[in-house]
């Protein structure tokens, strides 16, 4: 018989089997490895090494991999990656044949792994600019061949926001679509606080631009009717800072 190894554990898979060579008038023992092994032992290996919860790889082979005969009597299997395999989207696995310790065969395997990731998406048709709640979002299940740098995986990360576009019902949320929502527009009244030290002054401005938390917009003050720099703090509330 031979056995497959996978990282930390080891798998027996068939027995030998007996064959007479032409030509030769003696039999030699002979292992066939199924391409049916080889699958599952690339699968136990993806689930082992996977920096993905388990279950959430779904693993498929886009090429026909083909039985492999070897003329020896024990074959050990072992799998191995690239340094830097991330487990996702298309790739190649490297499956190596010993006997007795010795390096008889290579297979390059094609791989496609998907991932199984959290979306949020749209609840119904949700308008540009609108502040988005709870109830217009929820969390769907997605298989993906990469991880977006945009991607949003959970309510909180947009609860709060607005939308910098219309988005219908059932679309994905991502992070390019959404922005902090605008506390303060252009034409408000707000209230300036100079707050440094000892010296606490407060005062009434005007508004020159939009501003959402934590954005530096211009403010005219009231009292001076001077145009000063401000830091938007809350709802008709900004912050000097010098």
């Amino acid at each position: 018989m031979f056995k497959c190894i996978g990282k930390g554990q080891v798998f027996t898979i068939i027995l030998f089997l007996a064959l007479a060579i032409p030509g030769m008038p003696h039999v030699v023992q002979a292992a066939l490895i199924k391409a049916e092994a080889i699958k599952n032992l690339i699968s136990d290996h993806v689930e082992k090494n996977m920096p993905w919860p388990p279950g959430a790889v779904r693993v498929d082979f886009p090429a026909r991999i083909a039985d492999v005969f070897l003329p020896a009597e024990k074959v050990n299997l072992e799998v191995q990656n690239r340094p830097d395999e991330d487990y996702i989207a298309e790739t190649v696995f490297i499956v190596k044949f010993f006997s007795d310790g010795t390096l008889i065969k290579e297979e390059a395997v094609r791989v496609r792994l998907e991932v199984l990731t959290d979306v949020v998406v749209t609840v119904r048709a949700l308008e540009k600019n609108k502040e988005i709640a709870a109830e217009d979002v929820k969390v769907l299940k997605k298989w993906v061949r990469r991880i977006p740098a945009n991607g949003v995986t959970t309510p909180a990360e947009v609860i709060g926001k607005a939308l910098t576009l219309n988005l219908g019902r059932n679309r994905e949320i991502t992070r390019n679509v959404i922005r902090p929502p605008i506390l303060i527009k252009k034409g408000n009244r707000v209230r300036i606080v100079l707050d440094k030290e000892n010296l606490n002054v407060t005062t009434i401005g005007v508004s020159e631009e939009d501003g959402e938390v934590e954005k530096v917009i211009r403010v005219k003050n009231s009292s001076s009717n001077k145009t000063i720099y401000a830091r938007v703090t809350g709802n008709s509330l900004v912050k000097v800072e010098y």
